[in-house]
């Protein structure tokens, strides 16, 4: 028995209506056969459309995405449909089939450049002229259904990463994967950077966890508590962070002093490339010593001090909490 075809989503731009409407014109004549087309045009008047285009990008098998430089300029396309195709893909294994409408760099976009796209030959559907481009359209629809004829359930890429990509309630609070916060980087330019300092922070063993379109990094052993926090979301090629030199010296043997010196000002900023490169190199000399001292003989003798310290606040915190509790104070929070 043949596999269930899909139920294909089309993304697009408003302003290439046309070139939707004559793909959708291809897609329905196989719809006898069982292939599924949806598309932001079929959602009813007064409805609340972003919660019925989130089922349809959960619910596709595959995803035709209509590229123009109306598309790939679109703000709305590039935060909010892409990153959640984009995990879907990584997750699932969705199909994502560039359908390249007009002229524009789309292979000097790092998510799209690695993906192959329709028409072949670096041919666009525009200058194909109506005849020809009604040929490849027509071509994609037959193409779509024949994969689905010869495939079982998608299933994800094996050079991709599989698994869970985010827990139910993380998707409840409407946040992205940390694979999903890497994808919106590389769609606001910040890529690179913001992968130099995710990849660095998890060689250290520090905890990556999403939230919202960020990753907040935190301790090993407390998912809480923020060290400093990554945006996906870029400007003028710079990447936001927010440090808190605090949590640093209350779970690890060392000063917020020492931690400044390292990783700079405290709070919020906005860092370029070589910002970025200081602050990916000052995190792993900071933070190399502490998670591999049998590594650095040097940081045993130059953080006996600073881990001193950091006892005795532990030592002072502990005897003041047991005071607190005897007179029924409110306890202080142990660093």
């Amino acid at each position: 028995m043949r596999a269930m075809p899909p139920k294909v989503f089309v993304s697009y731009s408003h302003k290439d209506a046309r070139w939707k409407g004559r793909l959708a014109d291809q897609l329905a004549v196989l719809e006898p056969e069982g292939l599924l087309t949806w598309h932001d045009g079929l959602i009813q008047a007064g409805a609340d459309w972003w919660p019925q285009v989130e089922a349809a990008i959960a619910s596709a098998r595959v995803a035709v995405l209509i590229i123009s430089p109306d598309f790939l300029k679109s703000d709305f396309i590039r935060r909010k449909e892409i990153p959640a195709l984009i995990e879907r893909r990584l997750r699932d294994g969705l199909r994502v089939i560039p359908l390249i409408a007009d002229a524009c760099a789309w292979k000097r976009v790092s998510w799209l450049a690695a993906i192959q796209a329709r028409p072949l030959n670096d041919k666009t559907l525009a200058e194909l002229g109506r005849v020809r481009s009604q040929r490849v359209l027509a071509g994609l629809a037959e193409e779509i259904l024949s994969m689905e004829e010869t495939a079982g359930p998608s299933a994800p890429s094996a050079a991709l990463p599989q698994g869970p990509m985010r827990s139910r309630t993380a998707r409840q609070r409407g946040e992205m994967s940390v694979d999903a916060v890497r994808a919106l980087a590389h769609q606001t330019g910040i890529g690179p950077l913001v992968d130099r300092i995710l990849d660095t922070a998890r060689d250290l063993q520090l905890n990556l966890r999403p939230y919202r379109t960020s990753v907040m990094i935190t301790p090993p052993n407390n998912h809480t508590r923020m060290l400093f926090t990554v945006w996906g979301e870029g400007k003028d090629g710079k990447v936001k962070m927010c440090v808190g030199h605090s949590p640093f010296a209350e779970y690890f043997p060392i000063t917020e002093r020492t931690v400044a010196r390292f990783l700079g000002e405290d709070g919020w900023r906005w860092l370029d490339s070589r910002e970025i490169q200081v602050f990916s190199t000052g995190l792993r000399e900071l933070m190399t010593p502490i998670v591999r001292p049998a590594n650095s003989a040097r940081f045993a003798a130059a953080s006996v001090r600073a881990k001193k310290a950091w006892e005795t606040r532990r030592r002072m915190a502990a005897k003041t909490a047991k005071t607190a509790n005897k007179s029924g104070r409110r306890k202080p929070p142990l660093p």
